[in-house]
Protein backbone atom coordinates (compact mmCIF):
# COMPACT_ATOMS: atom_id res chain seq x y z
CA UNK A 1 0.00 0.00 0.00
CA UNK A 2 1.49 3.79 -0.67
CA UNK A 3 1.91 6.11 1.46
CA UNK A 4 1.65 10.02 1.33
CA UNK A 5 2.88 12.91 3.32
CA UNK A 6 1.40 16.03 4.03
CA UNK A 7 2.18 19.39 5.51
CA UNK A 8 0.96 22.29 7.72
CA UNK A 9 2.84 25.68 8.93
CA UNK A 10 1.25 27.26 12.21
CA UNK A 11 2.28 31.07 13.08
CA UNK A 12 2.16 31.51 16.97
CA UNK A 13 0.21 35.19 17.68
CA UNK A 14 2.09 37.35 19.59
CA UNK A 15 -0.96 39.03 21.46
CA UNK A 16 -2.06 35.72 23.08
CA UNK A 17 0.78 33.21 21.83
CA UNK A 18 -1.92 30.89 19.98
CA UNK A 19 -1.27 29.31 16.46
CA UNK A 20 -2.88 29.78 13.51
CA UNK A 21 -2.79 28.01 10.00
CA UNK A 22 0.06 29.89 7.80
CA UNK A 23 -2.74 29.28 4.96
CA UNK A 24 -5.30 31.62 6.55
CA UNK A 25 -2.77 34.62 6.39
CA UNK A 26 -0.74 33.74 3.49
CA UNK A 27 -2.69 36.06 0.76
CA UNK A 28 0.69 36.48 -0.72
CA UNK A 29 1.44 33.05 -1.46
CA UNK A 30 -1.00 30.87 -0.80
CA UNK A 31 1.12 27.83 -2.06
CA UNK A 32 3.79 29.29 0.63
CA UNK A 33 1.86 27.83 3.84
CA UNK A 34 2.15 24.18 2.27
CA UNK A 35 4.80 21.50 0.89
CA UNK A 36 2.32 19.15 -0.68
CA UNK A 37 3.52 20.47 -4.21
CA UNK A 38 7.38 19.52 -3.44
CA UNK A 39 6.46 16.49 -1.42
CA UNK A 40 3.86 14.82 -3.70
CA UNK A 41 4.39 11.92 -5.69
CA UNK A 42 5.24 9.65 -3.19
CA UNK A 43 8.95 9.57 -2.66
CA UNK A 44 10.20 7.64 -0.02
CA UNK A 45 13.19 8.87 -0.37
CA UNK A 46 12.14 12.41 0.83
CA UNK A 47 9.78 10.63 3.21
CA UNK A 48 12.36 9.19 5.32
CA UNK A 49 13.54 12.64 6.17
CA UNK A 50 10.55 13.01 7.85
CA UNK A 51 10.66 9.61 9.92
CA UNK A 52 8.35 7.89 7.91
CA UNK A 53 10.35 4.37 7.82
CA UNK A 54 10.48 3.60 4.29
CA UNK A 55 13.27 5.29 1.80
CA UNK A 56 16.83 5.05 1.97
CA UNK A 57 18.05 8.41 3.85
CA UNK A 58 17.94 8.98 7.99
CA UNK A 59 15.95 10.98 9.71
CA UNK A 60 16.65 14.79 10.29
CA UNK A 61 18.07 15.67 13.31
CA UNK A 62 16.14 18.08 15.64
CA UNK A 63 12.39 16.57 14.97
CA UNK A 64 9.94 16.34 17.54
CA UNK A 65 7.24 13.46 17.12
CA UNK A 66 3.67 13.36 17.80
CA UNK A 67 1.35 15.80 17.71
CA UNK A 68 2.45 19.38 19.30
CA UNK A 69 0.61 20.07 21.90
CA UNK A 70 -1.20 23.29 20.96
CA UNK A 71 -3.08 20.95 18.43
CA UNK A 72 -4.01 17.80 20.88
CA UNK A 73 -7.49 17.95 21.62
CA UNK A 74 -8.53 20.53 18.40
CA UNK A 75 -10.71 19.83 15.44
CA UNK A 76 -7.67 19.20 13.63
CA UNK A 77 -6.79 16.40 16.21
CA UNK A 78 -9.94 14.75 16.03
CA UNK A 79 -9.92 14.95 12.07
CA UNK A 80 -6.84 13.54 11.89
CA UNK A 81 -7.65 10.45 14.10
CA UNK A 82 -10.91 9.55 11.85
CA UNK A 83 -8.74 9.96 8.59
CA UNK A 84 -6.21 8.03 9.80
CA UNK A 85 -3.14 10.07 10.31
CA UNK A 86 -0.25 9.16 11.30
CA UNK A 87 3.41 9.79 11.89
CA UNK A 88 3.38 13.20 13.17
CA UNK A 89 6.49 14.99 12.74
CA UNK A 90 7.24 18.70 13.61
CA UNK A 91 10.07 20.99 13.27
CA UNK A 92 10.68 24.79 14.85
CA UNK A 93 11.14 27.07 11.74
CA UNK A 94 15.15 27.57 12.55
CA UNK A 95 15.79 24.19 13.36
CA UNK A 96 14.03 22.62 10.31
CA UNK A 97 16.25 25.08 8.34
CA UNK A 98 19.00 24.16 9.99
CA UNK A 99 18.56 20.44 10.06
CA UNK A 100 17.81 20.60 6.05
CA UNK A 101 21.29 22.63 5.57
CA UNK A 102 23.33 20.50 7.81
CA UNK A 103 21.89 17.08 6.39
CA UNK A 104 22.68 18.58 2.43
CA UNK A 105 26.44 18.89 3.61
CA UNK A 106 26.85 15.82 5.04
CA UNK A 107 25.20 14.09 1.77
CA UNK A 108 27.86 16.41 -0.65
CA UNK A 109 30.39 14.27 1.53
CA UNK A 110 30.52 10.93 1.79
CA UNK A 111 33.08 10.63 4.74
CA UNK A 112 30.42 13.13 6.70
CA UNK A 113 27.61 10.68 5.87
CA UNK A 114 28.63 7.22 5.89
CA UNK A 115 28.86 5.34 9.17
CA UNK A 116 32.43 4.83 10.18
CA UNK A 117 31.38 1.43 10.40
CA UNK A 118 30.56 0.51 7.32
CA UNK A 119 32.80 -1.29 4.20
CA UNK A 120 32.10 1.78 2.38
CA UNK A 121 32.92 4.16 4.24
CA UNK A 122 36.24 2.53 5.18
CA UNK A 123 36.96 2.48 1.29
CA UNK A 124 36.53 6.30 1.13
CA UNK A 125 38.66 6.80 3.81
CA UNK A 126 41.72 4.62 2.49
CA UNK A 127 41.17 6.15 -1.16
CA UNK A 128 40.78 9.72 0.38
CA UNK A 129 43.86 9.54 2.36
CA UNK A 130 46.82 11.91 2.20
CA UNK A 131 50.22 10.94 -0.12
CA UNK A 132 50.25 10.05 -3.62
CA UNK A 133 48.10 8.21 -5.65
CA UNK A 134 48.27 5.41 -8.26
CA UNK A 135 47.11 6.29 -11.73
CA UNK A 136 44.08 2.94 -10.58
CA UNK A 137 43.88 4.70 -7.25
CA UNK A 138 42.85 8.06 -8.75
CA UNK A 139 40.05 6.52 -11.45
CA UNK A 140 38.79 4.32 -8.43
CA UNK A 141 38.08 7.82 -6.69
CA UNK A 142 37.08 9.44 -9.39
CA UNK A 143 34.46 6.36 -10.67
CA UNK A 144 33.01 6.43 -6.33
CA UNK A 145 32.44 10.54 -6.72
CA UNK A 146 30.67 9.79 -10.26
CA UNK A 147 28.08 6.65 -8.13
CA UNK A 148 27.76 8.59 -5.41
CA UNK A 149 26.59 11.55 -6.80
CA UNK A 150 24.67 10.11 -9.37
CA UNK A 151 22.77 7.67 -6.83
CA UNK A 152 22.02 10.83 -4.83
CA UNK A 153 21.32 14.02 -7.14
CA UNK A 154 17.68 13.66 -6.82
CA UNK A 155 17.75 13.89 -3.24
CA UNK A 156 20.05 16.56 -2.84
CA UNK A 157 17.61 18.91 -5.52
CA UNK A 158 15.00 18.30 -3.66
CA UNK A 159 16.91 18.78 -0.85
CA UNK A 160 17.88 21.95 -1.99
CA UNK A 161 14.24 23.41 -2.68
CA UNK A 162 12.75 22.01 0.21
CA UNK A 163 15.79 24.37 1.85
CA UNK A 164 14.89 27.12 -0.43
CA UNK A 165 11.68 27.37 0.93
CA UNK A 166 11.45 27.52 4.18
CA UNK A 167 13.96 30.47 3.98
CA UNK A 168 11.93 31.87 1.47
CA UNK A 169 8.90 31.65 4.45
CA UNK A 170 10.78 32.60 7.03
CA UNK A 171 12.67 35.73 5.44
CA UNK A 172 9.57 36.81 3.35
CA UNK A 173 7.85 37.52 6.55
CA UNK A 174 10.89 38.57 8.91
CA UNK A 175 11.44 38.47 12.50
CA UNK A 176 11.41 40.94 15.03
CA UNK A 177 15.30 40.74 15.17
CA UNK A 178 15.82 40.48 12.08
CA UNK A 179 14.08 44.07 11.37
CA UNK A 180 15.41 45.45 14.49
CA UNK A 181 18.87 44.88 12.38
CA UNK A 182 17.95 45.85 9.09
CA UNK A 183 20.89 48.56 8.87
CA UNK A 184 23.06 45.08 8.82
CA UNK A 185 24.48 44.39 5.51
CA UNK A 186 24.74 40.74 6.94
CA UNK A 187 20.79 40.94 7.14
CA UNK A 188 18.88 38.29 5.65
CA UNK A 189 15.67 40.20 5.35
CA UNK A 190 15.97 43.14 2.98
CA UNK A 191 11.91 44.00 3.29
CA UNK A 192 10.33 44.79 6.27
CA UNK A 193 6.47 42.49 6.85
CA UNK A 194 3.67 43.50 8.41
CA UNK A 195 3.24 39.53 9.59
CA UNK A 196 6.18 39.95 12.17
CA UNK A 197 4.42 42.46 13.98
CA UNK A 198 1.50 39.80 14.47
CA UNK A 199 3.43 36.78 14.71
CA UNK A 200 6.92 35.67 16.35
CA UNK A 201 8.13 33.95 13.34
CA UNK A 202 10.77 32.45 15.35
CA UNK A 203 8.36 29.94 16.68
CA UNK A 204 6.56 29.08 13.32
CA UNK A 205 5.78 25.23 13.54
CA UNK A 206 6.60 22.81 10.44
CA UNK A 207 4.01 19.87 10.81
CA UNK A 208 4.64 16.58 8.68
CA UNK A 209 2.34 13.64 8.50
CA UNK A 210 1.50 10.68 6.25
CA UNK A 211 -1.66 9.00 5.72
CA UNK A 212 -1.48 5.43 3.07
Amino acid sequence: MGEDIHSMIYLKRRRDGKYVNAHEVCEWNPEGSSFDELVSGRNYDLFSLFGSGRGNYKPLAGAEYGMPEFLTGTDFDEYCKECGFYGFVWFKARDLERAVGEFIERLLDPLKYLDEDTDEYLDWKELRAPGKKTAGQMKRLHEMYMMWYDEHSTMLRMANELYNKIRHFTYRFCSAQEQEQEHSPHTQCRERSPYSRIFDMDETVFLFFFDC
